[in-house]
């Protein structure tokens, strides 16, 4: 496996080879499992890898499974990061995703009309109930709560979201100003600290981005070694440097679609097939996986 010498003040230290994965659609690209696949066959390879969810959210309707388990560990986790704690073991959520957001869908009941519903199902700030943010540097995590989208929740909804906000000690924020927070530079120091522990260990860091977006924050374009795009039966593999590239040539876009004509062509590419696992989909990524980890 090829790795990136940096200097220290006792000469070189070998670092972590970093690959960002990112999807083409912004919702059910495959990215999660492709992820885990990856990771599945460097581990089987006896690579030591860390896997890296700088931001997740997830909607809770649905996700009981999730809900439960944010109970059980007293820290809000989203789907991402339980599939790889499912999957792969050994993974701590707050290291592994920094900051974690629980939306939900409002009571239709709540709005004056349907419309005005509508439009609130799709603002984030509008469906966020819970977030968590955890600072690996710091060693604290903070839990909050949104009192005024809980409040448009159904009855049945509400109670658990309350019961669950109690049990995180969850302080309440304001949602547009929360997520405000979490896209400065305060928050990018934050997922900065969390990835230099992850790379501690670990040889291989693969990153998982968010629904469409390019990358989950700007800095991490700066230092990824490969780039691997995600469709629903494809991997497309490019360089790092040719990411970064495409970047300075548009200026920084931020969805995969835009910056995917300016790439140019792939160093590999991989048909998927179906598979019923993540774990199964391991089986069928080696190709991808003999360039990374050579």
């Amino acid at each position: 496996m090829q790795e990136v010498a940096a200097p220290t003040s006792e000469g070189f230290v070998a670092m972590a080879l970093r690959v960002l994965v990112s999807g083409i659609l912004e919702f059910d690209s495959g990215k999660t499992w492709s992820v885990i696949a990856l990771a599945r066959s460097l581990l089987e390879r006896g690579v030591r890898v860390a896997l890296f969810k700088p931001v997740a959210g997830h909607n809770i309707w649905g996700s009981a499974r999730t809900l439960r388990m944010s109970a059980e560990l007293g820290m809000l986790v989203g789907n991402d990061v339980s599939a790889y704690m499912r999957y792969l073991g050994g993974i701590d959520p707050g290291v592994s995703n920094p900051v974690a957001l629980a939306l939900a869908y409002p009571d239709p009941l709540a709005f004056h009309g349907v419309s005005q519903y509508l439009s609130a199902t799709v603002d984030t700030a509008s469906m966020l109930v819970l977030a968590r943010v955890h600072d690996c540097r710091a060693q604290r995590t903070q839990h909050y709560v949104f009192p005024v989208n809980v409040s448009r929740l159904t009855r049945a909804m509400r109670r658990e979201v309350e019961r669950l906000a109690e049990r995180l000690g969850a302080a309440p924020a304001h949602p547009g100003e929360t997520l405000e927070s979490l896209s400065g530079p305060g928050a990018e120091s934050v997922l900065e600290g969390c990835r230099e522990r992850l790379e501690e260990d670990a040889e291989v860091l693969i990153v998982e981005s968010f629904n469409n977006a390019v990358a989950p924050y700007n800095r991490i374009v700066d230092v990824v070694d490969f780039f691997v795009v995600v469709a629903p039966g494809r991997l497309m593999l490019y360089s790092g440097d040719r990411l970064r590239a495409a970047y300075e040539l548009l200026g920084s876009v931020s969805r995969v679609d835009r910056i995917l004509p300016v790439l140019s062509k792939p160093i590999a590419t991989l048909e998927l097939p179906i598979a019923e696992s993540p774990i199964e989909l391991a089986e069928h990524v080696g190709p991808i996986v003999d360039v990374i980890a050579p």
